[in-house]
């Protein structure tokens, strides 16, 4: 079993968004994700997200062509009351789970403090 990482508020999340159909939007200059992307689908376990400490940016969205990151300080998601856990799988040491029920209106609260990190040249 790797290392568990324990996951403060003063860690940053990524969140892999698609580029199509359009999972963003733009609120004064800024690239935000909208707040489909923090929904969890039945069955899943918590919302997936890599932690940035252990991973950098180009391998957490792996495809910058199709897919732009959504940073979220971790202390947003444990505000709300939920569970921000490291969750390492087979092939992403990184990878973490926030973990709780997902509302529409808690998911709108993530989106919003998300911030858009797009990659030069992907347009």
């Amino acid at each position: 079993m790797p290392n568990m990482y324990t996951i403060s508020g003063a860690d940053t999340l990524i969140r892999r968004i698609p580029r199509k159909p359009d999972h963003w939007k733009i609120l004064n200059g800024v690239k935000s994700a909208t707040s489909m992307n923090f929904k969890t689908k039945r069955g899943e376990d918590g919302l997936s997200v890599d932690i940035l400490a252990l991973t950098t940016l180009d391998k957490a969205v792996r495809t910058p062509t199709t897919h732009f990151a959504a940073l979220l300080s971790a202390e947003i998601p444990m505000r709300l009351g939920f569970e921000c856990r490291h969750d390492p799988i087979h092939d992403n040491k990184a990878h973490a789970l926030i973990i709780g029920d997902i509302t529409d209106s808690s998911a709108k609260k993530l989106a919003a403090a998300s911030i858009g990190h797009d990659f030069p040249n992907t347009l």
